[in-house]
C-alpha cells in the first residue's frame, strides 16, 4: 500500500483503533466522521504538546546548568516533541485533505444535479416539439 493512503498512521491510530482504512474501502466512516475522528486526535495531540512544553520549561534551567538528570529529561522531552509536532502537522494535513474531499464531491453532486435537469429540461423539449409537431399534422388535416 502507497505510502499516504492509509487512513491513520499508527502514531494517529492509537492503540484503540483497527487497521489501516483505504479511501473508498467500504467499511470507512463518512468522511464527515473521518474529520471529527481527527479533530479529536488533533485536539489530544495538542494537549500532550502543551504538557510537554511545560515540562519542558520547568527542566530547561537545571538541565543547562549542568543536572544531567534534567539533561536527559530535556533531551527526551525535545524527542518527544519533535515526534508530536510532525504527528500534528500529520493530522492537520490529513483534516484539510478530507475537507477539500468533502468539498470536492459536494461541488460535484451540485454539477451533476444540474446536468441532470438539464438533460430532463431537454427531454422535455423534445417531448413538446413532437406534441406541436402532431398537432400540426392534424391542424392541417383538419382544414
Amino acid at each position: 500500500m502507497p505510502a499516504g493512503r492509509n487512513r491513520l498512521n499508527e502514531s494517529e491510530r492509537g492503540p484503540q483503533q483497527g487497521a489501516n482504512i483505504v479511501p473508498g474501502n467500504a467499511a470507512e466512516p463518512p468522511p464527515e466522521e473521518l474529520v471529527a475522528e481527527l479533530k479529536d486526535k488533533l485536539s489530544e495531540a495538542k494537549v500532550r504538546q502543551a504538557a510537554i512544553s511545560s515540562e519542558r520549561r520547568t527542566v530547561a534551567l537545571a538541565a543547562h546548568m549542568g543536572s544531567a538528570d534534567d539533561r536527559t529529561r530535556l533531551d527526551q522531552l525535545n524527542q518527544e516533541g519533535a515526534i508530536l509536532s510532525g504527528e500534528i502537522q500529520g493530522i492537520e494535513a490529513a483534516i484539510s485533505d478530507i475537507q477539500t474531499r468533502i468539498s470536492n464531491a459536494s461541488a460535484d453532486a451540485v454539477i451533476e444535479a444540474e446536468r441532470q435537469k438539464r438533460r430532463e429540461v431537454a427531454q422535455l423539449a423534445e417531448e413538446l416539439r413532437g406534441h406541436a409537431a402532431k398537432i400540426d399534422e392534424l391542424w392541417r388535416a383538419s382544414r
